[in-house]
């Protein structure tokens, strides 16, 4: 269980609302993929059970943060490395390597907002497909071609629905791509 915490502040107004629970890691991936990152949002911070990012969303400036156990956050550190590197292929590193490579990343570029969002807050790019992908361990090219051309909420659903024998990701994916519940804006 991953618990995803929000805290916003406008001028002297503080807002927290009540923290997100995240059953299963894919599901924290989703809300970063969908609901965070398209904002601008930038890491502050990743350690192998937590992870810190800030932006700004509608004039206030927000931190969110995301903690779980170090074995459920693997696939989220695994999504911010490929996120943050734009790796064109799965990266088979450990995921200390992984904290260690983000860690050097962020303090290398300081907390700037200019600095820190390389790769530009776009809804639904290739680089963020690609990294939900790998991060939801989807390897097979008929299966990541799919995934390329699905909706990352979608991904994610399938993706937690084919680690079950005999559900296959490509058909979870299209039942649920074609689902209209998942089809948001931001």
């Amino acid at each position: 269980m991953i618990i995803i915490s929000n805290f916003s502040q406008e001028g002297d107004e503080h807002f927290e609302p009540e923290p997100l629970v995240a059953e299963h890691p894919f599901e924290a991936i989703a809300a970063l993929a969908t609901s965070f990152l398209p904002l601008g949002a930038y890491f502050t911070e990743v350690k192998e059970n937590a992870v810190i990012l800030e932006g700004q969303e509608g004039g206030c400036h927000t931190v969110l943060t995301l903690v779980g156990p170090p074995l459920e956050m693997e696939p989220v550190i695994s999504f911010i490395y490929h996120y943050t590197t734009q790796a064109e292929k799965l990266a088979d590193l450990p995921t200390t390597a992984m904290v260690d490579f983000l860690c050097a990343h962020i303090a290398e570029r300081g907390n700037h907002p200019s600095l820190a969002c390389e790769v530009p807050p776009v809804f639904e790019s290739e680089e963020l497909h690609r990294a939900v992908l790998y991060a939801c361990g989807i390897v097979d090219e008929d299966d990541f071609a799919a995934g390329m051309r699905a909706k990352i909420p979608a991904i994610a659903i399938a993706a937690f629905f084919a680690q079950e024998p005999g559900v296959s990701f490509i058909t979870e994916l299209r039942i649920l791509d074609a689902d209209p519940a998942l089809d948001f804006e931001i």
